[in-house]
């Protein structure tokens, strides 16, 4: 089975399931036709006609999925499957693969809103960034020291809590505030996030560096970028990696 939902669109994705008979036995197994269908509360999906599953071949059934609507909706999908055969008892349709949550929303502040978009509700994703990279390297390097020295790994999967969103711009000036002060002469990173609520407001588990403010500005709106790819909104959490 395979879903690939689409972050920038909810009116549109694929879902793709493929059947093998594994273990014929007898003449009927040459006859068997099998089907897929959809559960789920909000969404809908393709309608799928039976197809002949010859023995030990593959046969991929792909449905179009969409959430038509424009408000934020949670939904539980659950993937069907169902057996014929000619003379013999029908196996009745039953589940196949985890039940999968999903999330879809038209979060004015996540683009684009008019399509809005989808992801996996359960799905904790990771920001990466590389300490070589040319522009946010700085950046990544202050990262890493500090999910060393802190008290807390923040963000640092396996070592640390994960970091939480936030789009209250009030709160983000509370947290540059408290961890960097009021003075815009030096260029003041702050690792957690200003962005989340680890921040230095709630948080005195912090640190500060003072880096070039090219590449501070830079990696500060392509994280932002990365939040909406990822449509991250309110308190989602992510992780954090720095890399080579």
């Amino acid at each position: 089975m395979k879903v690939k939902l689409d972050p920038r669109n909810r009116h549109k994705w694929q879902h793709s399931v493929t059947l093998k008979i594994t273990d014929p036995w007898g003449p009927m197994a040459l006859a068997i036709q099998g089907n897929v269908g959809l559960r789920c509360g909000a969404c809908t999906s393709s309608r799928q006609w039976p197809q002949p599953l010859p023995p030990k071949i593959s046969k991929t059934f792909t449905m179009t999925v969409s959430s038509p609507h424009d408000v934020t909706i949670e939904d539980n999908m659950l993937t069907f499957v169902a057996l014929t055969a000619p003379n013999a008892s029908n196996v009745p349709s039953h589940p196949v693969g985890p039940e999968l949550n999903v999330r879809c929303d038209n979060t004015p502040y996540v683009s684009p809103q008019p399509k809005g978009g989808c992801v996996y509700k359960d799905f904790t994703p990771t920001y990466f960034v590389s300490r070589s990279h040319s522009v946010y390297g700085p950046v990544a390097k202050h990262i890493t020291e500090a999910q060393r020295r802190l008290n807390q790994a923040w963000g640092l999967q396996g070592r640390g809590p994960a970091l939480q969103v936030t789009r209250d711009g009030t709160l983000n000036d509370l947290n540059r505030r408290a961890a960097c002060g009021r003075s815009p002469a030096a260029s003041c990173d702050e690792y957690p996030f200003a962005s989340t609520y680890q921040g230095a407001h709630r948080n005195k588990d912090f640190s500060t560096k003072t880096i070039p403010l090219t590449p501070n500005t830079n990696e500060g709106n392509y994280r932002q970028r990365w939040y909406n790819r990822n449509r991250l909104l309110e308190s989602d959490a992510f992780w954090v990696q720095p890399t080579r």
